[in-house]
């Protein structure tokens, strides 16, 4: 006898997806703190950290494997769908993606669904705040980078290198407030842990789907941790 079996929505698949994924990456930047010191972080642009992060996101991918779909690529394009979204060979690219498989059987959306991952370098300068948001949140939401196209979450990473963390969260919320209004204020708390994460939902203009989703994950890299509260 067959027995009944509840199975999952796409909706579940993906937040299952999201949340291991997630998990992966906080597995890694825990990693990357253990080895601030030992690569020089604080001296490093931020894309020579995402560099050294992609190793590690490598070894933390041998700690999930009962799970063979958890991997994150370094600047993997994105690739169209069909012709109408062809780029002229310029393909935008986020400093991480996951791909989920196609999970909505017999549908014409059953697309693989893309998590993009945006880091950035975050610091007492107000100029990293300011770029935390026009050139990291708002690419969630901008037609030139689609971010988050068909997916209803992404993830924003902040390598924090200087500063009070309630100072530079709340010069960050400035510029949210400034340039993407419907994005939730951030509120981070660390409870004495280097990571901390928290999620925004906003409604977007320029990416379907219109309801998102970003968690942010800061991991904090300052050699005095200290320095964060003050």
């Amino acid at each position: 006898m067959v027995r009944n079996q509840l199975i999952p929505t796409a909706e579940i698949l993906w937040q299952q997806f999201v949340e291991r994924h997630i998990a992966l990456l906080v597995r890694a930047l825990e990693l990357l703190f253990e080895k601030k010191e030992e690569h020089a972080l604080l001296e490093k642009d931020e894309n020579s950290i995402s560099e050294i992060l992609s190793v590690f996101l490598k070894k933390a991918e041998k700690e999930f494997i009962e799970h063979r779909d958890m991997k994150f690529h370094w600047e993997l394009p994105i690739f169209p769908r069909d012709l109408t979204e062809l780029t002229g060979g310029n393909p935008k690219k986020p400093d991480f993606t996951a791909i989920c498989p196609p999970i909505r059987p017999g549908r014409r959306d059953n697309y693989e669904i893309p998590l993009h991952v945006e880091c950035k370098k975050l610091g007492k300068d107000r100029a990293t705040s300011r770029k935390y948001v026009k050139e990291g949140i708002l690419r969630f939401d901008c037609a030139a980078h689609q971010y988050g196209r068909g997916a209803n979450h992404g993830i924003m990473v902040a390598y924090l290198v200087s500063g009070q963390l309630e100072e530079v969260q709340n010069d960050v919320n400035s510029y949210i407030a400034e340039h993407s209004p419907s994005h939730n204020y951030l509120k981070l708390i660390f409870h004495c842990n280097p990571i901390a994460k928290d999620e925004a939902q906003f409604e977007r203009d320029h990416v379907q789907p219109n309801s998102f989703v970003l968690v942010h994950i800061w991991v904090q890299l300052d050699f005095n941790p200290a320095s964060f509260f003050g």
